[in-house]
């Protein structure tokens, strides 16, 4: 099973297949057999990169057990984001491939807590801080700006 079978719904197996002849398709059972799963559950550096950002927040949220937590690391959509992220760590420096960051799929800290959570979510947001990298140690440290990149925590409530 890999992470892309996990949200696309679809658990890899053919026995969830069989499954599927009870009334249930092989995402249903897939999805079902991850329902609070983890105590805690770890998103960085990948909403950024998925098609439906909302739905991802929603399985983070289903995966997640009650008084577990989440954590969201990505990249703000600033303008100063952009020239670092793209132009500087793409373009110029080419740290990562040319194309793997798209500027409209980066999230703000705002949208990222109304995705985590919308319509009676159990989860509730505890911090958001910056995360900067220093280029010279290439070690990262937590602080207030959130220009670049950012990380939430957020706590599911119990019931």
């Amino acid at each position: 099973v890999t992470i892309e079978d996990l949200l696309d719904g679809d658990d890899g197996d053919d026995d969830a297949r069989k499954v599927a002849g009870e009334g249930r398709s092989s995402s249903d059972a897939a999805r079902n057999s991850f329902v609070g799963a983890f105590d805690v559950t770890i998103a960085s550096e990948v909403i950024e990169h998925v098609d439906h950002p909302q739905e991802f927040c929603r399985n983070l949220v289903r995966a997640t057990a009650p008084g577990g937590r989440i954590i969201v690391s990505t990249l703000n959509r600033t303008v100063k984001s952009y020239a670092l992220a793209i132009v500087g760590a793409e373009t110029l420096l080419r740290m990562v491939p040319e194309g793997t960051h798209d500027w409209s799929k980066f999230l703000t800290p705002e949208e990222v807590v109304l995705m985590m959570t919308e319509d009676g979510s159990p989860a509730a947001l505890d911090a958001v801080a910056g995360m900067v990298l220093n280029p010279l140690s290439g070690l990262w440290k937590l602080e207030d700006n959130i220009d670049v990149n950012y990380i939430a925590s957020f706590s599911l409530k119990l019931p």
